[in-house]
């Protein structure tokens, strides 16, 4: 909590006289409430009327989301205001608020964000306040995860000068296991709006499969590509602007992570919720070719069960053991084809979904477990 009486310590001021003072009045903002601050941020500067004007900047003494807080004493003061730094036990829960709304012409429900990542402008910007703020390559991407009539989907906007995103090319996101989801689009990009500052805004999204979620939840993104027919490739990601949380890659890698973890639990409010679990067309022939497998693990410390696949489940099982020793592979199973797996991967995370816990893990009964079992073997 910063009171601003005891923070500018005015009593024990050298070059303020108290019985001179005028008035004492917020100058300007430099953040506002519901920003993210970290210590020795600016928050305000604070004008005192004396025999002249003294100035006093007011910083952060503690990290996490500003709260402002309104009292009147007209014995001290007209209008002082206290501000209290709050630090949520859920370290970044605070930085995605979702909004839903009806559309009011077929009256299904829509799921956007008021705010991703922290993101809070109030200018030309506050029209972004909703996706993640990153560069691929040296182009701006901005990059989210909405629902529409009851579909997910994988949402990105640009800038028409940096590229143009059209029907039949691709969007590639790198995993930190190696892993790569592929991404086609369907059709030309939409002209959103014109912004000031970037031109032409350009939209596109495509629906993404509900596995695709998990991981995307469960894994770190290492990279991410957008492949152009015309054979350009872009290929990079990094944070684009510095006045928001995730400043560093590290932060924006935490940041996605926590965007798909929010949304899956937000997506689950949804009446009409429509998961897609397996693409109508194969979006990669090399998908069709691929040897992969299906598994089953345990984290002996909580009896969790991981149904997952992979190319190799005894390199995953080591990689996860490298993080927790107590997980083991129970069973699995090659087919000749990652589609193959996929899908039957898909079904059992939808026969057991009132038993997931979080991504892939699940809580499931002896019976469920040997079921699985039995289906691998």
């Amino acid at each position: 909590m910063i009171d601003i009486l005891e923070n500018t310590n005015l009593v024990n001021n050298p070059s303020i006289n108290i019985f001179d003072i005028h008035s004492i009045r917020i100058g300007y903002w430099s953040k506002k409430d519901g920003d993210y601050c970290e210590v020795g941020d600016e928050i305000c500067n604070l004008k005192i009327e004396t025999l002249g004007t003294k100035w006093i900047e007011i910083k952060a003494k503690e990290t996490g989301i500003l709260r402002t807080y309104f009292e009147r004493d007209e014995k001290l003061i007209d209008g002082c205001k206290i501000f209290d730094i709050e630090l949520a036990e859920s370290k970044f829960r605070l930085f995605n608020t979702p909004i839903f709304e009806i559309d009011k012409f077929n009256k299904s429900e829509i799921l956007k964000w008021k705010r991703v990542g922290g993101n809070n402008y109030d200018n030309s910007m506050s029209m972004f306040n909703g996706f993640l703020l990153t560069f691929i390559g040296d182009k701006r991407l901005f990059f989210t995860l909405n629902n529409k009539n009851g579909l997910d989907f994988l949402v990105l906007n640009f800038p028409k000068k940096d590229f143009d995103i059209k029907n039949g090319d691709k969007f590639q996101i790198l995993l930190e296991n190696d892993e790569v989801l592929n991404f086609i689009f369907q059709q030309n990009s939409n002209l959103l709006h014109k912004d000031i500052n970037y031109g032409n805004i350009l939209e596109n999204k495509i629906q993404i499969l509900y596995s695709d979620l998990i991981k995307l939840s469960n894994q770190k993104v290492e990279n991410w590509k957008l492949t152009f027919q015309t054979g350009q490739e872009i290929s990079g990601i990094r944070p684009f602007r510095e006045d928001h949380a995730y400043k560093t890659f590290d932060k924006l890698q935490e940041m996605i992570q926590l965007l798909a973890n929010d949304y899956l639990v937000e997506v689950k409010k949804l009446k009409e919720h429509k998961p897609l679990y397996v693409y109508d067309e194969i979006v990669n022939e090399s998908l069709t070719q691929e040897i992969c497998y299906l598994y089953l693990m345990i984290d002996k410390t909580n009896g969790f069960h991981k149904i997952g696949i992979s190319n190799k489940p005894e390199y995953r099982e080591k990689t996860l053991q490298s993080e927790k020793p107590t997980i083991e592979l129970i069973a699995s199973k090659k087919f000749p084809s990652r589609q193959i797996a996929l899908s039957i991967e898909k079904a059992l995370h939808f026969t057991f979904r009132d038993k997931n816990i979080r991504g892939e893990w699940f809580n499931l009964l002896q019976k469920d477990v040997q079921e699985i079992i039995d289906t691998l073997n």
